[in-house]
């Protein structure tokens, strides 16, 4: 006779090795018949041999077999709870992600009535929400506040006393302000720049430095450097000493920037940076103008100290080709000259 055939789930194969277990505990020795079901049920060799195992059990070791088997169910129904309870479900809302949104709002109608925020909601902001939650929020300001609500916020951020305060202006220094100086130049925004950069220094140097690094030809330099140029000398020697610090190339786009933060207070030693840095791409940038004008102005503010790097400036001017390179030629010269004389008067 012909029997039907059906293809095996292996999501069974737990119920069909349980049915088995049962059957050896109350019938050890399982007749030949009860093999019928391999004709009808073809798997997989492992499990004819787990269920062959459970003939040749005892009785005392079938129901050891059962137990553990329940002990290991028990186990693995009590992991998923726990795994349930540690991974809310996807559409499960983030309360902090709301409530960082209903701050939001309420901030923003706040600014719209009152002349600045309580220092509550300042420390609220700082010690409540997450850094991702702080970004947008910073973000949402920046899109949604006028020039008016966004003074507000900062006289608000400066008035309060809480220790929160300065992980406030941190964030309004990175998503407010320096997007401001990157694509704004107006009275509001000089005022803004100077009264943060007076209050929170550290926080916009490392903005701006990051500004610094990452500018590229897509840039707006040109709103950029009018802002910069707003600066105090004392500000601008700040950031320029910490570019220098930290630039390992120099990339075309940031001669025009290093122009903007020259003053005649800048440090030699800065200044000296700034020469090695040209003298590895000398080559490079040899007909750059803006290399030429930058080479310059260096040149300038050493004046006799052109001695101390004299070699490497040489280096450069002898490989330059741009429109300014007479006048490079002429002003360099003149400034060994003068450190000459001034050499053989403090001899005599």
């Amino acid at each position: 006779m012909s029997l039907p055939r059906y293809k095996f789930s292996e999501e069974s194969e737990e119920d069909l090795l349980g049915f088995f277990k049962v059957v050896a505990k109350h019938k050890p020795a399982v007749s030949n018949d009860v093999d019928l079901w391999k004709i009808l049920l073809p798997v997989d060799k492992e499990i004819y041999n787990k269920i062959d195992s459970f003939k040749n059990a005892s009785s005392d070791e079938i129901i050891e077999i059962i137990e553990s088997d329940e002990e290991k169910t028990e186990a693995k129904s009590l992991e998923k709870s726990n795994q349930d309870f540690r991974q809310p479900p996807d559409d499960e809302p983030n309360l902090n992600v709301t409530a960082a949104e209903d701050l939001i709002d309420g901030v923003q109608e706040l600014l719209q009535t009152e002349s600045v925020l309580s220092e509550t909601i300042i420390k609220q902001i700082g010690s409540e929400y997450s850094s991702e939650c702080l970004q947008n929020m910073f973000i949402s300001f920046a899109k949604n506040l006028n020039s008016e609500c966004t003074l507000k916020l900062w006289k608000s951020i400066i008035s309060a006393n809480c220790v929160e305060r300065s992980i406030v202006a941190r964030y309004f220094v990175e998503y407010i302000l320096i997007v401001k100086v990157l694509h704004e130049h107006n009275d509001f925004v000089t005022m803004l720049f100077v009264e943060v950069f007076d209050e929170f220094p550290n926080e916009v140097v490392l903005a701006l430095s990051k500004v610094l690094f990452e500018t590229n030809a897509n840039t707006n330099l040109v709103i950029f450097k009018s802002n910069l140029d707003t600066l105090s000398d004392n500000h601008k020697n700040t950031l320029l000493s910490t570019f220098k610090s930290h630039c390992q190339k120099l990339e075309l786009h940031h001669l025009s920037i290093i122009l903007s933060l020259l003053t005649s207070t800048s440090s030699g030693e800065t200044l000296m940076k700034i020469v090695e840095l040209m003298c590895q791409v000398a080559k490079k940038f040899s007909s750059e103008k803006s290399f030429g004008k930058l080479l310059l102005e260096i040149i300038q503010h050493l004046g006799s100290n052109v001695v101390r790097t004299e070699q490497q400036l040489k280096y450069i001017i002898s490989n330059h080709k741009s429109v300014f390179k007479a006048k490079v030629v002429k002003l360099f010269d003149s400034c060994l000259q003068d450190h000459k004389i001034f050499s053989q008067s403090f001899s005599m």
